[in-house]
């Protein structure tokens, strides 16, 4: 069994006279969303990481200002689609419709900025009996994000339906004793979106809404409810608005028996990423943030020396002439690579080992961008579930025409929501 956890940009409306390749990044782009721990277990918490960039010409303007937003609060929706979480998600996007200029940040629920931390809840909550008798319990969440380089809005005919919806829940289905002990360690003004996750009557809910909208509500609960204006109130298109969701699936708490911890029964780390080679040098602007916490990790503690950082070395200036054919494969090619370790990066697929019996490892690819010049391959095999580890997972850059810096990004995938990342400068002159 393969359960493949996507990182996934819901579509977007937007039209233009031509497109650009997949891997150049000239606009406002979501390019991966990390999970410190890609398969968790009930009663823990989930860190989430994002590595976006504005490639827009407008991105150095002192007017552009890009937030992101996160929502959470998403578990085992209906038929374990996406869309069945807008329901679940109404804490989350409360804080919009209670102060549309300036939402208030709630723990695990909504926040913004790179990070941000969810809560899983307990197994009772948490995990469900699944149809596949080798993995009895497996539960399922999302994770929504938005990259709104403008004024992030619930939509008009959503925010009104969310506002009837939590008036009748505050009056109708709501524990009040819970009430009065969330309200008592409250920190924001209003605690309406915290009493709405932790004191409700979810089988009240579902009566309410089959009562008080039974000609069904006037707004598809089916449809992303967020859109990003300008500040004339202006809708902004796919090039400066991004919204997707990360997944991530939740398995029972075991003990490991070598070192009497709790883990979840089925494991998956992230892949290290150590660095970056262009043209057989090495060098890195930065790595994820799981990937250099281990590297730290590895540290001797009673070493006086510092640690060696896996990018210290790009103060060393790498440099290419300009190419007048501005990244077309006609111009030279400079050999790409991040720097991994095959044996440390490929693990087994755990599920498929453990549950099945499968001599399988992970898939994993590497997805390389760039936002000038122009690539070979932008995206490359690293590991294949039958053959393994592919050590010819590298790939080609071609300059632009023009001088400057350029940014070149490759960013590690397994197939059950592992992720690292790596970035790298170059100049061209």
């Amino acid at each position: 069994m393969k359960r493949w956890l996507p990182l996934l940009v819901l579509p977007l409306l937007g039209c233009g006279e031509g497109f650009d390749e997949a891997y150049q990044i000239q606009t406002l782009r979501v390019l991966a969303v990390q999970k410190d721990v890609p398969y968790a277990m009930p009663d823990s918490d989930v860190n989430l990481r994002m590595l976006w960039h504005d490639g827009s010409d407008e991105a150095a303007s002192d007017d552009r200002n890009v937030q992101i937003h996160w929502f959470g609060g998403c578990i085992n929706p209906p038929g374990g689609f996406y869309y069945g979480c807008y329901g679940q998600l109404t804490p989350a996007f409360l804080p919009l419709a209670l102060d549309p200029e300036a939402p208030s940040e709630i723990p695990t629920l909504y926040g913004r900025g790179d990070e941000f931390m969810v809560r899983v809840p307990p197994a009772s909550q948490a995990l469900e009996t699944s149809r596949d008798p080798a993995v009895p319990l497996v539960g399922n969440s999302y994770v929504f994000f938005a990259a709104c380089a403008g004024n992030l809005r619930l939509r008009a005919e959503y925010a009104e339906f969310l506002g009837d919806l939590t008036e009748g829940v505050m009056d109708h289905c709501v524990d009040v004793a819970c009430a009065a002990t969330v309200t008592q360690n409250c920190p924001t003004a209003d605690c309406t979106p915290q009493i709405l996750q932790a004191c409700v009557d979810q089988a009240c809910v579902g009566q309410l809404m089959g009562s008080t909208f039974a000609g069904g509500p006037d707004v598809d609960l089916g449809a992303f409810p967020l859109t990003c204006l300008d500040d004339a109130g202006n809708q902004l298109g796919p090039e400066d608005y991004v919204a997707g969701y990360s997944q991530y699936f939740i398995y029972p708490r075991v003990e490991d028996s070598a070192t009497g911890l709790d883990r979840p029964e089925y494991e998956n780390q992230n892949p290290v990423v150590r660095g970056f080679r262009f043209d057989g040098r090495p060098g890195c602007d930065f790595v994820d943030g799981a990937s250099l916490e281990l590297i730290l990790g590895e540290a001797d503690p009673d070493s006086e020396e510092p640690p060696e950082l896996p990018c210290q070395f790009s103060a060393q200036r790498i440099t290419v002439p300009v190419c007048a054919d501005d990244g077309d494969r006609s111009c030279p090619e400079y050999a790409i690579r991040p720097s991994l370790r095959l044996d440390e990066v490929v693990e087994d697929d755990s599920v498929a080992v453990q549950a099945y019996g499968s001599d399988f490892v992970e898939q994993m690819w590497i997805n390389y961008y760039v936002d000038r010049g122009g690539l070979r391959s932008p995206v490359r095999l690293l590991a294949d579930a039958a053959k393994g580890p592919n050590d010819e997972y590298g790939s080609g850059f071609y300059a632009p025409e023009d001088p400057g810096p350029v940014h070149l990004w490759a960013v590690v995938h397994d197939n059950r929501g592992g992720m690292g990342w790596v970035r790298q400068t170059i100049w061209v002159e």
